[in-house]
């Protein structure tokens, strides 16, 4: 079965854990959060991605804000930062794993916040990249 990989474009990135929330940026504190995909205002829920290598099951991206804020790796942590890359690793079904130093972006607690957590990743750890008209 061949699959989709995300390409150069804007998309919302939604939990397949929790599917009415999706990642966002906070803009009044700088935190990479999860929220209802009709937040109010103060959020931002569209990432424009950067495909820099692309193959069939796995490729690396840079996922930032329309205003050019990154979601980074920090100590450990999910920080607002400068350009920086992801590695992507398909699941199935339209299921995106993305991945920095053995620690997969990932959303647990019912869905409440945004982390790097180790493996193994369940449904916590995989994203669905929603592509949105510009």
């Amino acid at each position: 079965m061949s699959c989709i990989v995300p390409y150069d474009g804007l998309y919302r990135l939604q939990s397949v854990a929790y599917p009415t929330q999706v990642m966002a940026f906070r803009f009044h504190d700088g935190l990479i959060v999860s929220c209802d995909e009709n937040p109010g205002s103060g959020y931002s829920v569209n990432w424009q991605i950067k495909a820099n290598s692309i193959a069939q099951y796995g490729s690396k991206i840079t996922i930032q804000t329309i205003d050019g804020v990154c979601i980074a790796a920090d100590s450990g942590k999910v920080v607002a930062g400068a350009p920086f890359e992801w590695a992507l690793e398909y699941r199935e079904d339209g299921k995106w794993v993305m991945w920095h130093d053995g620690r997969a972006l990932s959303m647990p607690n019912s869905g409440t916040e945004i982390s790097l957590r180790e493996e193994p990743v369940g449904q916590d750890g995989c994203w669905r990249f929603i592509p949105l008209r510009s």
